[in-house]
């Protein structure tokens, strides 16, 4: 929809709901939001932001991976309506869009003023204070929604920890993720799954990027669109995800603190004792969960089902998810120690792209048309944040295929190798899973580790995930 069309309706629906005649102004989309818009506005004396399904999807489209198990945006309004009433803070709705509103599904909330980039939040000097009280006061508006009592209205989905984790494989199949890693999170998962607890109310989606912080901290919980019943250890585990630290890989909780801490600061506001074995399976399970939404999203691209550019690129994250599975495997299963030497695998190695490896040669031109299209990118000037945000999202995918066409071929004939030494090939890799006696298989485990450092370092080369494993894994 036309910028100059949408801000006219948008105007207009104003008007209707709130009996005021006026102008909208300052109109902008807000960065980020991959499965629902966000747009700041001006409208009579106050800020406001809207929510809304981007257009060409639809709330009841169920075999969009992304948004199959979200709640409506009608739903949403009425959970973040009864939040505010059970103490938690949230933003208030202001109205929720009609059909005669022409603008697709949505809701119109207050504009509460703070930061939601995790970036800033981390790293700014301005929000020191604010780091130092977010754990805490993170833990007091988690155990506040864990309290609420769900509205049968809200329909929303319940499940136990292995229902979850076979709903989980269904969307990886569904998804065609071929991560030998993460089919070796699925076994462990299902062979360790806690028994079911009483079903709370859940955010779903609790982590840094979907709360908003000031100075002193805290100002509003976001984005509930995951909201659902079940395990409250799932909603607390959620925000020490590795790919929610920002980062700051070592402070377990979002990038600010320690697990430990997190854990702590939760049982007081909650009045309440974790069980940190069920901790760490639902922490594997929720990294598991993001590696799987990651590969749907590149699903979702080939599929056609939503061709944008960040799908396909979000795609490629699940490398990031692999080193993190390893590594929170690691401490739960206390494997053999590696025996491979990382730095040997620190520094592209562009000898190695021959022919033999594709057609790709570095230093020719198809090297130099990516560096020609990236430099173009670069230099166009955009004014949009989300423009700026897809442009970087672009130069970032530009560098990506650089360095696959390098290396794919050659990491790819390093792990058959290493399969075979196994006794398997990548072919009946899961059936061999389910010899438990590979589980503590030395070979075994320096190929899962290989297999993750070859794949981020194409992907995400500068993961901190990464760096955290090159130090564990390196010899003393």
């Amino acid at each position: 929809m036309e910028l100059d069309i949408f801000s006219k309706k948008l105007s207009k629906a104003c008007c209707n709901a709130l009996g005021i005649g006026d102008n909208l102004s300052e109109l902008k989309r807000l960065s980020g939001g991959a499965n629902m818009e966000s747009w700041s506005f001006h409208f009579s004396g106050k800020n406001y932001v809207l929510r809304r399904m981007p257009d060409g999807l639809a709330e009841s489209d169920n075999d969009n991976p992304s948004i199959a198990n979200a709640l409506s945006l009608e739903t949403q309004a009425k959970l973040i309506e009864a939040a505010i009433a059970a103490g938690v803070t949230a933003p208030s709705i202001v109205f929720t869009l009609s059909v005669e509103d022409d603008l697709g599904a949505g809701f119109v909330m207050d504009h509460i003023a703070g930061e939601t980039l995790p970036q800033r939040i981390l790293n700014k000097a301005e929000f020191i204070r604010a780091r130092e009280a977010l754990v805490p006061q993170c833990a007091q508006e988690l155990a506040a929604i864990h309290n609420m009592q769900a509205d049968p209205e809200w329909q929303l989905d319940q499940t136990t920890p292995l229902e979850a984790l076979e709903q989980l494989k269904d969307r990886s199949i569904a998804a065609n993720c071929r991560s030998d890693i993460c089919t070796f999170a699925f076994a462990w998962l299902e062979a360790n799954a806690p028994a079911p607890s009483s079903a709370r109310l859940l955010h779903g989606d609790f982590r840094m990027g979907n709360i908003i912080v000031d100075h002193k901290g805290l100002t509003a919980v976001l984005d509930w669109e995951l909201a659902q019943l079940g395990d409250i250890v799932q909603d607390l585990a959620y925000f020490c995800t590795p790919s929610w630290r920002f980062g700051h890989y070592t402070c377990e909780a979002g990038g600010i603190d320690t697990m430990q801490n997190w854990i702590a600061a939760y049982e007081q506001a909650a009045n309440t004792n974790i069980d940190l074995k069920r901790f760490e399976w639902w922490l594997i399970y929720n990294c598991l969960w993001w590696g799987v939404v990651c590969a749907s999203m590149a699903q979702m691209w080939r599929d056609g089902s939503e061709r944008s550019l960040e799908r396909a690129i979000i795609g490629r994250r699940i490398s990031e998810v692999e080193i993190d599975l390893i590594l929170l495997l690691e401490k739960a299963m206390r494997p053999p120690t590696p025996g491979f030497d990382v730095d040997e695998l620190t520094a592209p190695q562009i000898e190695l792209a021959t022919p033999d490896h594709g057609n790709f040669e570095p230093g020719t031109q198809d090297d130099e048309t990516i560096m020609a299209i990236s430099e173009w990118l670069s230099e166009q000037q955009q004014t949009d944040n989300h423009k700026k945000f897809e442009q970087k999202v672009a130069l970032n995918g530009l560098s990506m295929a650089m360095r696959s066409a390098r290396l794919r071929r050659h990491h790819v004939d390093k792990q058959n190798q290493r399969m075979a030494k196994l006794g398997f090939t990548k072919a009946d890799f899961n059936e061999s899973i389910q010899k438990k006696t590979l589980w503590q298989n030395a070979n075994f485990w320096d190929h899962l580790r290989l297999t993750a450092i070859e794949n981020c370092l194409i992907d995400q080369p500068d993961y901190a995930g990464l760096h955290a494993a090159k130090v564990k894994w390196k010899h003393t």
